[in-house]
């Protein structure tokens, strides 16, 4: 869902006329994007960093930057009004690295440290984060 949202931005960014209607698009993506980094930096690194050895650290420590650089990029494009979706094409390119060394990395890693069952218990708590209002009012 989070690469459609991407594709749009990316695909759709001069199309928008109405006057808040790019801010609003922008902080839509970023409330899903904080929605998912909250995930993962509240319970999906908590649980590898005890497992992971001396690379650990650096490889969470790396994904923690990207995303308070994605959130960051997003606020700036946010502040923009009328230009956001133009800015936020700089946060959905760093969002699509992120995500391709998620996939390539950090999620095969967390498959191999993390036991079946502690990946299910994260699932079910990972739903609470879908509330889309906490992150909205988040970005303001």
């Amino acid at each position: 869902m989070l690469l459609r949202v991407l594709d749009l931005i990316e695909n759709h960014a001069n199309t928008f006329t109405a006057a808040n209607a790019e801010s609003d698009y922008c902080r839509m993506e970023a409330g899903l994007l904080l929605s998912h980094t909250d995930i993962e930096d509240e319970l999906l690194f908590p649980a590898m960093e005890p497992l992971m050895k001396e690379y650990g650290p650096l490889v969470i420590n790396e994904h923690r930057a990207e995303h308070r650089e994605i959130a960051r990029l997003f606020r700036k494009a946010i502040d923009l009004g009328k230009n956001s979706l133009m800015m936020s094409v700089e946060a959905v390119a760093l969002a699509r690295k992120h995500f391709d060394r998620e996939e390539k990395i950090l999620f095969p890693l967390a498959e191999k440290l993390l036991s079946q069952t502690i990946r299910e218990e994260l699932g079910r708590k990972a739903l609470k984060y879908r509330d889309m209002k906490k992150y909205l009012e988040r970005m303001g």
